[in-house]
């Protein structure tokens, strides 16, 4: 039996409303996919970085505790608490390079990478 035009056009016009409905299903999942990862990734950074804040704390304490025994505990603790700084600054100053760019890195390859 032949159709006429008018219902080949609804039928076309109705399958492309079901084949967008798809593709922004598809989109949305897409997205949850890749801001599960990235907050995933967030969330075991920091705990990482809390970690090693506390591993820092700790062994300031020891390195306070070993230069005690070759100068008074107060210049012990200061030259800890100067060693820390030196590592902060610097830190500071290759933040690019340590920080950002892998951030960055991290942030294009989920979102802008078509293949997963």
């Amino acid at each position: 039996m032949k159709k006429d035009f008018t219902t080949l056009l609804k039928e076309t016009i109705a399958e492309g409303k079901h084949y967008a409905k798809l593709q922004l299903d598809i989109a949305k999942l897409t997205l949850v996919e890749r801001l599960t990862l990235l907050l995933a990734g967030i969330t075991l950074g920091l705990i990482a970085v809390l970690c090693l804040c506390f591993m820092l704390l700790l062994l300031s304490f020891s390195a306070a505790y070993l230069f005690e025994s070759i100068m008074s505990p107060a210049l012990a603790y200061a030259a800890t608490a100067g060693v820390v700084a030196v590592i902060l600054i610097t830190i500071y100053f290759l933040r690019k390079y340590i920080i950002i760019n892998p951030i960055a890195r991290l942030v294009s390859k989920l979102f802008l990478n078509d293949k997963m």
